[in-house]
C-alpha cells in the first residue's frame, strides 16, 4: 500500500516529520485529502485503490495524503482518528469533513466536490470538442463526446446546452425543444442561453418558409430582395457559414431595415448570439451596425 511519489505526485506518504508542510502548508494550495489506514485494517485495503486513483483523475486539483497509523500511532492520535479507515478532508489548514469506515466512490466524489475547484478549463475544452464536431457536421463524434461529458457531469449546463444545439443541427426541433425545456431554470442571459434560442429563431424561420423558390434568382433580379436576404442569412447561419450569413443579414440590415417591423436587427443580433461576444466577427458587424445607427 506504499505509494511510489515518482509514479504519483499528487499521492504523498505523511509522517510527524512532515504533516506541516505535506498537510497543513500544502492545503492552502489545494484541498488535501487525508486518508489514515493500516495494513491490518481489511476496509482500507478495499479504499485505497479507490482513493489513489482520484488524484489523477482530478488532474491534481487536490493532493492525497495518506497515513499509516501503524507506523505513526502518536500522529493518528494526535489527529483525533478513532477508527480505520479514516478520511479527513483539510481546507487552507482547517478541517473541512471527515468520513470515517469505508465509503462507497459517489460518496467519496461528492465530498471533493463539495471543496475542490472545478475543472473549468478542461470543461471548457471538451465543450469546444463538441460544438466543433457539431459545426463539421460530424454527428457521431458529437454524439460519442457528449455522451461521455453527460456521464460524468450530468448537471453540467454546458453540456446540456450542447445537446440541444446538436438536435437543433440535426432538424429535430421538437426533441430540442422539449430537451431546453426540460432542463429547467436556466439563466437566460447567459451566453450559452442566447446561443441555443438564436438556433431556434433561424430553425423555426426555416421550417415555416416555403422552399420551392430560387431565392438566389430572386437576388439576381433584385439585389435588396428583403425575403431572400432573410432566407440566405437564415440558411448560411443554421449550415454553419456565418460569414456569408452575416453578409447576407448585412445588406438586409442596412437597405430594408424596416422590414417586418425591424426584423432586420433582429436577425443581426441573433447572429452575434450564435458567434459569442469574443468572436471578431461579431464584433466588427456591432461596430458597423453602431456607426450605420448613430
Amino acid at each position: 500500500m506504499n505509494t511510489s511519489d515518482d509514479n504519483t505526485p499528487h499521492i504523498i506518504e505523511v509522517t510527524a516529520q512532515n504533516v506541516q508542510q505535506a498537510v497543513l502548508d500544502a492545503s492552502s494550495k489545494v484541498p488535501v485529502l487525508l486518508d489514515v489506514w493500516a495494513e491490518s485494517c481489511e476496509a482500507c485495503k478495499v479504499l485505497s485503490p479507490i482513493l489513489e486513483k482520484l488524484p489523477a483523475e482530478y488532474a491534481g486539483r487536490f493532493m492525497l495524503a495518506k497515513i499509516n497509523a501503524d507506523e505513526e500511532q502518536e500522529l493518528a492520535t494526535q489527529l483525533g482518528v478513532q477508527s480505520l479507515p479514516t478520511i479527513k478532508l483539510i481546507v487552507d489548514g482547517q478541517m473541512g469533513a471527515e468520513l470515517s469506515g469505508l465509503q462507497p466512490e459517489s460518496v467519496i466524489r461528492n465530498l471533493l466536490d463539495q471543496f475542490v475547484k472545478p475543472d473549468t478549463q478542461s470543461a471548457l475544452d471538451l465543450a469546444e470538442k463538441i460544438r466543433a464536431a457539431i459545426t463539421a457536421r460530424d454527428t457521431d463524434l458529437a454524439q460519442q463526446l457528449l455522451q461521455e461529458a453527460l456521464s460524468d457531469h450530468p448537471e453540467d449546463k454546458i453540456y446540456q446546452f450542447l445537446a440541444v444545439e446538436l438536435l437543433i443541427a440535426a432538424g429535430e426541433l421538437v426533441a430540442a425543444k422539449e430537451r431546453f425545456v426540460g432542463m429547467g431554470d436556466v439563466d437566460k442571459g447567459s451566453e450559452e442561453a442566447r446561443h441555443v434560442e438564436a438556433g431556434f429563431y433561424f430553425a423555426d424561420f426555416l421550417e415555416a418558409t416555403g422552399q420551392d423558390v430560387d431565392y438566389y434568382q430572386q437576388l439576381e433580379n433584385d439585389p435588396v430582395n428583403a425575403d431572400a436576404l432573410f432566407y440566405l442569412a437564415a440558411t448560411k447561419a443554421m449550415s454553419f457559414h456565418y460569414d456569408e450569413a452575416l453578409e447576407f443579414a448585412w445588406r438586409l440590415f442596412e437597405s430594408n431595415m424596416s422590414y417586418k417591423s425591424g426584423e432586420p436587427k433582429t436577425v443581426l443580433l441573433r447572429l452575434f448570439d450564435l458567434l459569442g461576444k469574443s468572436d471578431i466577427r461579431a464584433q466588427k458587424y456591432r461596430r458597423k451596425m453602431f456607426n450605420f445607427l448613430h
